[in-house]
């Protein structure tokens, strides 16, 4: 997770926002499916 989050906040996403990621990811990806 560490490269991942390295490579999020050169995004300028803030460490809340990378720590969510993986929720928001998930929820995009069920949505996409239906």
């Amino acid at each position: 997770m560490g490269e991942a989050k390295n490579y999020w906040k050169s995004y300028g996403l803030s460490d809340r926002e990378v720590e969510n990621l993986p929720t928001l990811y998930q929820h995009y990806m069920n949505k996409n499916e239906e």
